[in-house]
């Protein structure tokens, strides 16, 4: 366990790492864009700029909402062309 607590901790600080480094190079940007991120660059709340801290916590909290939304959403097709296995049948064909 403890093992893995300092994977995951060490992921998490890579992680980190590279979405500051993403922020900064956005911040550098001379081109406005109209993306989620530079919306959220160019965002107030109650007159100030969302902080360093808020939008870090905004892109994990959207990197995880991702990968939450693809593992259920890959679990129910699973669980449902092994329920139909015609269904495979079929899905196997489609490819070739």
């Amino acid at each position: 366990m403890d093992e893995m607590n300092a994977n995951m901790a060490l992921a998490g600080g890579k992680l980190l790492e590279y979405f500051v480094g993403f922020l900064a190079e956005r911040r550098s940007e001379t081109e406005e864009k109209n993306d989620i991120i530079a919306v959220l660059l160019r965002s107030k709340v109650d007159g100030e700029p969302i902080t360093e801290l808020e939008l870090l916590n905004i892109l994990f909290l959207l990197m995880f909402a991702g990968l939450d939304t693809v593992t259920g959403s890959m679990s129910c097709i699973f669980a449902w062309l092994g329920q139909h296995p015609e269904e495979r049948i079929g899905w196997r064909r489609i490819r070739r």
